[in-house]
């Protein structure tokens, strides 16, 4: 909605005789694109993803919808809304996705050494690191098994309620053990 509510104006707003013209339906498109800045903050994704299916004419249009959207939806990202409001969250009955914060004892272990799938029945989906190599928070959501966590990271893990409590109570005994 908030998308086409910009394309509207727009093109209310360079009126038919001006520099640049644009019609309600040749904003549409990227009216769709600047909805998804606005609900997840991808626009490189938004852009790419006009060009390459419906043609570089509608570039510049997609462009100013795009930043005009980016200005006003500044800091709302889908990502981090949800990652500063749901620790845990159900997907089915029984079945959970939670955020566990990585216990200082496993610092420098990759997800292959601690076994979490064959101990616990879990999947890691996901991981933000609390520092990236650029040295700013990073969401990881495709887990490298391989990669060494960092104490302090959180693992976005998916699996049935009672084994996600067992794993909950497990990581805070390995914190315990550190204190």
């Amino acid at each position: 909605y908030f998308g086409t509510m910009i394309a509207t104006v727009f093109s209310k707003a360079f009126p038919v005789g001006a520099a640049w013209h644009f019609t309600g339906q040749l904003l549409v498109v990227p009216a769709m694109t600047a909805s998804l800045v606005a609900i997840v903050n991808v626009p490189m994704a938004a852009i790419l993803f006009v060009v390459e299916v419906f043609g570089a004419s509608y570039m510049v249009p997609a462009l100013i919808v795009l930043v005009v959207t980016a200005i006003f939806t500044h800091q709302t990202s889908i990502y981090r809304t949800q990652r500063e409001r749901y620790r845990r969250r159900q997907i089915l009955p029984g079945y959970s996705v939670r955020r566990v914060v990585v216990p200082h004892k496993w610092h420098n272990k990759t997800l292959v050494q601690l076994q979490i799938r064959n101990h616990f029945g879990l999947n890691v989906i996901g991981w933000v690191e609390k520092e990236a190599d650029d040295g700013l928070p990073h969401v990881r959501l495709s887990a490298d098994a391989n990669r060494p966590l960092n104490a302090r990271d959180i693992l976005v893990v998916i699996g049935k309620d009672e084994d996600l409590n067992e794993f909950e109570e497990e990581v805070a005994k390995k914190e315990a053990e550190v204190s």
